[in-house]
């Protein structure tokens, strides 16, 4: 029963669902506390508003080549998912306390020290625990991510809110970022105690699976570790593979769209919305990206992931055209989409990736095919931006309607849901049975 129930995790995971959870919530809530610090930081101090929102495209490309590395050290065995936790989080606290002094930094140094606790806060949630979520419930992974990735919408517009009431209690935004500091480390240190790679070095089962004993599952997660370690998928054949980097660049444009959170502020204010106004549409948004991140995760658990990420551009689309209109309804039609996407973006790719390569070959493939992904989508808040500026934020948004029509293409077109088993074939593999035992 509990192999085959999706909201079956078992208590402990259970609790890795809910650190997953939290991590994203307090990591994104955190960096989208620019949205208000950027809009103070410009009328006080005069700095770019362009420059300010630039730090997620810098830290995107950082985060690329962070990605793929870990990705290939991790496959190797020199890293390991608890040590990138508490690294992750401890830098991380260090960093957003530094936010607590920004205006004496110069717009500079402010940038580059938010690119790279972007950076840092990025791989700790999308790189570190997606991982953790994929090890423990290779077939429950979809509805697990819906849970988890909660977080990440919802923290993006709390925490405005939390700066908000921070500034207006303290009568700065110093208190803000010391709080999060806190909250960081620790995370950073639940993470590194309570968890371990695979549920079975914890006496527990994968996907809660109670149907086996103890030395079984230890004895399936020995034969997939061996299994790992001849993959056919090493790091060159998998750049090597023209499927792989469609699948990266087309779960690209669904990220592309996601970026709108992260200046949804300075939008709605050329709206015509004062601050509170702004900040409660804002909520609402992620307050149903939260209630999609589970809907969207039950349909994948019953269709699969990539028809569910069509799904997720049709969406993205119909939102573009109504943001376009600039009509009050279309506004709120295109807030609705946003939380749509936003539920669903991060979740899916984690989704699509176990469900093609399996629980085993995850890790060997997962660093790349996000590194791909950000890679192109780390340009997305440096063009919403440009565009905003240039033309307004409606031709803004139908730039990332139309990024969304080719992900849709890429995706439902290009990507098979047979093609790493016709890949391997092609590389002269023969499976030993560990991707379905295991997955």
């Amino acid at each position: 029963m509990s192999a085959k129930n999706p909201m079956d995790l078992g208590r402990k995971g259970w609790e890795l669902t809910v650190y997953c959870f939290v991590t994203y919530f307090f990591g994104f809530a955190a960096c989208g506390t620019m949205n208000m610090l950027a809009v103070q930081l410009h009328a006080e101090l005069g700095w770019s508003l362009t420059s300010l929102y630039s730090f997620q495209t810098i830290g995107g490309i950082l985060c690329v080549i962070a990605y793929y590395v870990l990705g290939v050290l991790y496959n190797k065995g020199r890293i390991n998912i608890r040590r990138g936790i508490l690294i992750c989080g401890v830098v991380s606290a260090i960093l957003i306390a530094i936010w607590s002094f920004c205006g004496s930094l110069g717009v500079v140094i402010f940038v580059v020290i938010a690119s790279v606790t972007y950076l840092f806060v990025q791989t700790w949630g999308r790189f570190f625990n997606d991982n953790h979520v994929a090890n423990w419930f290779p077939t429950k992974k979809g509805i697990v991510m819906g849970w988890t990735t909660i977080g990440l919408p919802v923290g993006s517009s709390l925490g405005v809110r939390i700066y908000l009431w921070m500034y207006a209690a303290t009568g700065g935004y110093e208190a803000c970022y010391i709080l999060f500091c806190v909250i960081f480390a620790i995370l950073a240190v639940w993470g590194y105690i309570s968890f371990r790679a695979y549920p079975e070095e914890l006496g527990h089962f994968p996907d809660n699976d109670r149907s086996m004993t103890k030395e079984k599952a230890r004895a399936l997660l020995d034969e997939g570790r061996r299994y790992a370690e001849a993959s056919p998928w090493t790091s060159s054949r998998i750049l090597r593979t023209w499927q792989v980097w469609v699948l990266g660049l087309g779960i690209a444009f669904m990220e592309f769209y996601a970026c709108i959170i992260n200046q949804m502020m300075p939008n709605l204010l050329s709206l015509g919305y004062n601050e509170g106004e702004a900040a409660n549409m804002m909520l609402l948004a992620t307050l149903g990206a939260g209630v999609c991140s589970i809907l969207w995760g039950l349909l994948d658990h019953k269709i699969g992931p990539r028809k569910v990420i069509l799904l997720v551009f049709v969406v993205a689309m119909g939102g573009s055209i109504a943001r376009f209109t600039g009509l009050p309804v279309g506004i709120g039609l295109s807030m609705a989409c946003l939380g749509a996407v936003l539920g669903g973006g991060p979740n899916l790719t984690v989704s699509i990736v176990s469900t093609l390569w399996g629980r085993y070959d995850f890790k060997n493939v997962f660093g790349t095919i996000l590194a791909i992904g950000t890679c192109f989508a780390a340009f997305g808040v440096i063009i919403h931006s440009a565009v905003a500026e240039a033309a307004g934020y409606g031709v803004a948004y139908l730039v990332q309607g139309a990024g969304c029509l080719i992900g849709f293409v890429l995706i439902g077109f290009f990507t098979k849901d047979d093609f790493v088993k016709k890949c391997e074939a092609g590389f002269g593999a023969q499976k030993d049975g560990a991707r379905g035992s295991a997955s």
